[in-house]
């Protein structure tokens, strides 16, 4: 398995991660096992397991390590942010 840091942000860090000759996006929210969680993470993890479209990046897993929860996705290649500046310039 081989894993590489793409972003961080206020909750955690963003990885890619490639295994099986799979690439997937990896966001993994720091010490957060134990704690309540807060509302900003626990409402993302709603939308991502709600939300089931063709176009839309798919949540494949959600793991622990050690204190830390990952949401394993599908790898897009492009954060949102950036895909929507692209979009609005265009």
């Amino acid at each position: 398995m081989q894993r590489e840091k793409i972003g961080q942000g206020t909750y955690g860090t963003v990885y890619r991660e490639t295994r099986n000759g799979q690439t997937y996006a990896v966001k993994q929210f720091h010490n957060l096992l134990g704690k309540d969680l807060a509302h900003p993470i626990l409402r993302e993890l709603t939308m991502i397991q709600l939300l089931q479209h063709p176009n839309l990046i798919r949540m494949v897993d959600i793991r622990t390590n050690g204190g830390d929860i990952e949401l394993v996705m599908e790898y897009g290649g492009i954060n949102m942010r950036k895909y929507c500046t692209k979009v609005s310039a265009e």
